[in-house]
């Protein structure tokens, strides 16, 4: 069935497995559990288990509540009511990443329509006690959510135009919908105050898209306060004071290289910075707590997140217990109730995302996964932070995957991956390195990409190998790049630009051809490539060419498998297309996978499929990687 088509009970589709080149023994090479050396379908099982993540509510009605599962085996919006404990699937908007939201009054829930996974549609409204069809936002434009805010008789809506112009509209009663704000540049809605007077929106800054500064208006379009803290630093609204009137919103910013928080006064222009410096290297984030007085803080110390509550008036702080938590929980997002509840998202090697309070889960998991058969701990590789996970005993010389985030400004982090557990468990050791250009190791790290883009973390991936080699942890004859997004954009150059590093190479969603991915992709990504590399293509032609893996790729010898998504509008697959038609005129060795959807996370079933395909893969182009037998 097309997917676009597909309702709440159609069956997901499995993904389409098409080949090039294979090798003269493909007929022998093992595929599905015997791939995975998985006979009792324990490993295959670890990517069916659901996810979910944290709640929103109606602000009147906080026993009414919206989240995102993978339930249904794919992500999904559902409604609960935590009164009758019933729980509903609320649509089929199956591709859909962009969370939705419930009115103050629990009566109605508004959700962004995009069953293509082009991240291109419109938000729909329908009754919280509705089963039936949704109805269309009235004389709004379709593009790209950039946010959304509801009031009792107001709602705020954002949406970004193929053009890259992003406009704000006010929703009242049976009025038309009234354009109050509009840019050629990128902004996102961030929260409107409770006297439902003032609304915050973080724009991308004049001079780089990549950094965002803040402007606040009324509720009719006018100016009231802006702030910027000047090129190379990101400013991220958190939200307002919870006090009717307060003009106080909380944020975060990087003066001290880590994020920390702080309140901003928009009638004095004061910023507060609440939690002083004092040589912890990582980040600290903060949520309102009810009262207006105290601030929730996250710290995301090395050794795991650790909570405290922050009192204003006095700047102290008293660390707060969460016995329902593992030890090594990597809190996720936070929020905090009416009634002062603490509500988590977290997760940690052995345990997927999901949602509780300090004491326990929200809602108890349905099938819980399987007990983890590996370690996980922070290494520094040379000077890079990454995560190394490997099961049985210290590794030594063992096969090793390289696993590398998109972004490129996202971060490794100890949480649950069915694809890390899989590959130690095969008796790989993965590591995930945060290259320069990541988050999580401070802004002078992060900005540290920008001088030489792609150069920069091509550096970082050859000090990871080289100390993997040099510790004996990794059998050099042995190594697998695996990329997803910018990560798979830097496995294609990495393996033309250092072609006998790397024994194999897998690109999920990559960039494979810079130049010609520009004119076809989204708004954002079109000005966050131009803002990492100077300038559009036209602008900059000699320096996006010669970071292209196009232009690398007949110093290409490794094997690469490509996967592509079929309508992915941050990577799009025609561009990937055009990399494998030229690897293959070069007559390079190169398989292709495709998924049907975007850029969001796939399926379960999906996910499962392309790990599998993953095996069949190493198993074609490297056997002596993976195990002899399912018995061994």
């Amino acid at each position: 069935m097309d997917a676009r088509r597909a309702g709440i009970g159609d069956v997901v589709p499995r993904s389409v497995i098409e080949s090039k080149r294979p090798s003269s023994d493909d007929r022998e090479a093992p595929t599905g559990r015997e791939a995975l050396a998985d006979p009792a379908g324990t490993r295959t099982r670890r990517f069916l288990i659901a996810e979910s993540g944290l709640p929103s509510w109606a602000r009147d009605r906080p026993e009414r509540i919206l989240y995102r599962s993978t339930r249904s085996g794919r992500w999904e919006s559902w409604l609960a009511d935590l009164r009758s404990g019933r729980h509903r699937r609320v649509s089929s908007l199956s591709r859909a990443i962009e969370p939705g939201a419930l009115d103050p009054s629990g009566r109605w829930v508004w959700l962004f329509e995009d069953r293509a996974g082009t991240e291109h549609g419109r938000w729909l409204i329908r009754g919280f006690e509705e089963e039936g069809s949704f109805l269309w936002t009235p004389d709004l434009p379709g593009g790209y959510a950039a946010g959304l805010a509801l009031g009792r008789d107001q709602a705020f809506v954002a949406i970004t135009g193929e053009d890259g112009a992003t406009t704000l509209h006010r929703l009242a009663g049976r009025d038309a919908p009234r354009l109050l704000h509009a840019e050629h540049r990128l902004f996102r809605l961030a929260d409107l105050d409770p006297s439902e007077q003032r609304l915050c929106l973080a724009r991308s800054r004049v001079d780089c898209d990549l950094h965002r500064e803040l402007l606040v208006i009324d509720d009719q379009g006018r100016f009231v306060a802006a702030l910027d803290d000047g090129p190379g630093f990101d400013l991220e609204p958190i939200g307002w004071s919870p006090r009717i009137g307060e003009p106080l919103l909380l944020l975060l910013h990087e003066r001290a290289d880590f994020r920390r928080p702080a309140v901003w006064n928009v009638e004095t222009d004061e910023v507060r910075e609440l939690v002083p410096d004092e040589g912890g290297r990582f980040d600290i984030e903060a949520r309102w707590l009810p009262d207006g007085s105290r601030l929730l803080l996250v710290l995301h110390t090395p050794g795991g997140s650790r909570l405290q509550s922050l009192d204003l008036a006095t700047g102290r702080t008293r660390s707060l217990a969460a016995p329902g938590l593992s030890p090594d929980a990597e809190i996720l997002d936070a929020t905090v109730r009416p009634d002062g509840e603490i509500w988590l998202e977290w997760s940690t090697p052995g345990m997927p995302r999901h949602a509780s309070t300090l004491e326990g889960p929200l809602v108890s998991p349905e099938n819980p996964p399987p007990a983890p058969e590996s370690r996980t701990r922070r290494v520094q590789a040379g000077q890079v932070p990454a995560l190394m996970t490997w099961s049985g005993a210290e590794p030594r010389h063992r096969p090793l995957v390289v696993r590398l985030h998109g972004g490129p400004a996202e971060q490794s982090r100890p949480t649950w991956s069915p694809e890390t557990e899989s590959w130690s468990t095969l008796g790989f050791v993965v590591l995930q390195p945060d290259y320069r250009g990541s988050q999580g190791s401070g802004r002078l790290w992060r900005e540290a990409q920008r001088a030489d883009p792609a150069w920069t973390e091509l550096a970082d991936l050859r000090a990871t190998l080289r100390w993997a080699v040099q510790e004996g942890i990794a059998d050099p004859s042995r190594t697998l790049l695996d990329g997803r997004s910018w990560g798979g954009y830097l496995t294609l150059l990495a393996l033309g630009v250092d072609p006998g590093s790397w024994s194999l190479g897998i690109a999920e969603l990559p960039m494979a051809d810079p130049i010609a991915l520009y004119p076809d992709a989204m708004p954002a990504i079109r000005r966050m490539d131009a803002a990492i590399f100077g300038g559009t293509p036209r602008e900059r032609p000699w320096t996006i060419w010669s970071r292209s893996p196009m232009t690398w790729a007949p110093r290409i010898e490794a094997p690469i498998l490509l996967i592509e998504s079929s309508r992915d509008p941050r990577c799009p697959p025609a561009q990937i297309e055009r990399f494998r038609a030229r690897m293959e005129s070069l007559g390079k060795a190169v398989e292709g996978a495709r998924i049907e959807g975007g850029h969001g996370p796939p399926s379960s079933l999906e996910r499962r499929d392309l790990f599998l395909r993953r095996l069949e893969f190493v198993r074609r182009w490297l056997p002596q990687a993976l195990p002899a037998s399912p018995e061994s």
